[in-house]
């Protein structure tokens, strides 16, 4: 009986440390499993905010000194959109904040170049020339309120904002009584705006018979040539990116058109200064031959023309819907996803599964480990038990 007691003690210490071990392996689980949500929780985006330089006007250099010309003094020009939040199509525009002028006595203009030295007039009759022209505009008709002025990027701003290189501005006065000028802001430079979200640069509108575009991003000017890409995308990293973070997703599908292998390829002359094609070559019937279940990439790049223009380039991902229409594939309630045939479709985001570790499901298993442990033990005790029963 001696060795049974010494047997019976020997097993209890070691179902004891094993669930010791156990619960400690659980519970570090369960600590690693707290700290990585902690960590995802408090990543944060931090947002840059660009400062604006004021203006500094010149010296007055007309011959009468009792003019009081504009004061750009605390002046601020920046060119804005109306919605900035990246993704919203959304107008832009040239604005002017904090001008003091002399309304009652003179008048002012806007010039805008991709120039920092250009020829200003010298007479009002070369300024109202200007005018003429559509070389200037007039500041002080375009007044939102005191001090600050509002002009849509149309014609001579959209012409500058479309060429490449930096944008200046210039303002000139002109006073009524004396037809003195005086040039109170020269050559300074604007910054452009940020461009817009890769997906949201362009709209692309596809039907059975023609396929309509319009630039968003910025109006495109008339006459400049846009090539088009349209691709049947199955590339299974980019669809994991797409499904991770649309933006990455989209940035990585824009790199990828560039030099993949295209169904169909064209390019279209924009009809209007306003940014839109219409009636271009049909891509419905290309994407229809490859296949309705397939999704599909349309790319498309300005013609910078060796550098003349400014560029931009866009690409979206879409699909035929239940109608046999084609529309923009991304949405907040859609995943990616390649069939097992190869094909790519669309399914509901599955909210039953999950990516994250279960902790509870881990120390059921532990829990039933132990009992399984403790019965192999306890028929192995029972054996000895009978065997020295009669010792």
């Amino acid at each position: 009986m001696g060795k049974l007691k010494k047997y019976v003690v020997f097993i209890l210490i070691a179902v004891l440390s094993t669930i010791l071990l156990l619960t400690n392996n659980v519970n570090a689980a369960e600590n690693e499993n707290v700290e990585n949500n902690q960590i995802g929780e408090n990543q944060i985006e931090q947002n840059q905010e660009v400062e604006t330089t004021p203006l500094v006007g010149e010296t007055a250099t007309a011959d009468d000194d009792s003019i009081v010309w504009t004061d750009v003094t605390n002046a601020k020009i920046t060119i804005e959109r109306s919605n900035p939040d990246g993704d919203t199509k959304s107008s832009m525009y040239l604005k002017l904040d904090g001008l003091q002028y002399n309304k009652s006595e003179n008048s002012s203009y806007l010039y805008i170049a991709n120039s920092s030295d250009i020829e200003l007039p010298t007479t009002a009759e070369a300024l109202e020339q200007d005018k003429r022209n559509n070389k200037c505009i007039a500041i002080t008709a375009n007044g939102t309120q005191d001090g600050i002025f509002e002009f849509r990027l149309y014609e001579l701003l959209n012409e500058a904002y479309n060429k490449s290189g930096d944008i200046y501005a210039w303002i000139v006065d002109v006073n009524t009584a004396s037809s003195q000028l005086k040039t109170v802001l020269s050559a300074k430079k604007v910054e452009r705006v940020k461009s817009l979200n890769v997906g949201s640069r362009y709209t692309v509108s596809v039907n059975k018979t023609s396929t309509s575009v319009n630039s968003e991003d910025y109006l495109l000017l008339k006459d400049r040539k846009v090539k088009v890409k349209v691709g049947v995308l199955s590339d299974a990293s980019i669809i994991s990116a797409l499904n991770s973070d649309k933006n990455d997703g989209l940035n990585k599908l824009l790199a990828f058109a560039k030099t993949n292998n295209s169904i169909k390829e064209f390019t279209f002359t924009i009809d209007s200064n306003f940014g839109s094609a219409y009636n271009l070559e049909n891509i419905y019937t290309a994407m229809e031959n490859a296949g309705k279940d397939k999704l599909y990439y349309v790319y498309l790049e300005a013609d910078t023309e060796n550098g003349k223009y400014y560029s931009l380039e866009d690409v979206n991902v879409y699909k035929f819907n239940e109608l046999g229409s084609i529309e923009v594939y991304y949405e907040s309630n859609y995943s990616y996803k390649i069939s097992d045939s190869g094909n790519t479709g669309t399914t509901s985001q599955d909210k039953t599964t999950s990516t994250d570790k279960l902790p509870k499901t881990g120390k059921n298993l532990a829990i039933f480990g132990v009992m399984g442990i403790v019965a192999i033990i306890g028929v192995a005790g029972t054996i000895k038990y009978r065997k020295y029963r009669g010792i």
